[in-house]
């Protein structure tokens, strides 16, 4: 384990290049998941550079250009790619966010009083949802040809299921 220099730093992502995504000064807004400043560095150490405030997850694009953030911003919460770009805006909270393989579509977490759902959402805008509303999960990812995503659900047992939508 070796110290980058970023003290209040979470990690959202790591590019191709070695480029971090961090969230700088955390705060919460009312429900579980932190809100901060979205901050570049490079891997090997540096100072990080602000770009964006009130960013809770991050994902880089498979080339490491852009990043796909959700972001709480005038009493919604908004998936952008490229930032600053609304993708999709919602009422409910956005949680995770992962960039397919191609980089043609964004998958993300949304909550909501039912419960939490997964959706899809491509880079024209265009939503749909693959799983809820009350999923039991809490993670996801994209298989390597961007043809599934994988996504865990505690079954009516409680044990963790693995699950694959497309």
């Amino acid at each position: 384990s070796t110290p980058v220099g970023a003290k209040n730093a979470n990690l959202l992502s790591v590019s191709p290049s070695g480029e971090l995504a961090i969230s700088l000064r955390e705060r919460f807004l009312g429900g579980p998941g932190g809100f901060g400043t979205l901050a570049t560095m490079p891997l090997g150490g540096g100072a990080p550079r602000s770009i964006a405030e009130f960013v809770g997850q991050a994902d880089w694009t498979p080339d490491g250009k852009q990043l796909a953030v959700s972001r709480y911003l005038e009493g919604r919460s908004r998936l952008e790619l490229p930032l600053g770009k609304v993708l999709y805006s919602s009422e409910q909270g956005i949680g995770k966010v992962r960039i397919s393989p191609k980089g043609d579509r964004v998958a993300l977490l949304e909550g909501d009083p039912r419960g939490v759902s997964l959706l899809m959402v491509d880079v024209a805008g265009k939503s749909k949802r693959l799983a809820g509303p009350g999923i039991q999960g809490e993670s996801f990812a994209w298989s390597p040809s961007g043809d599934e995503i994988w996504f865990d659900d505690r079954g009516e047992h409680g044990q963790y299921l693995l699950n694959a939508v497309d």
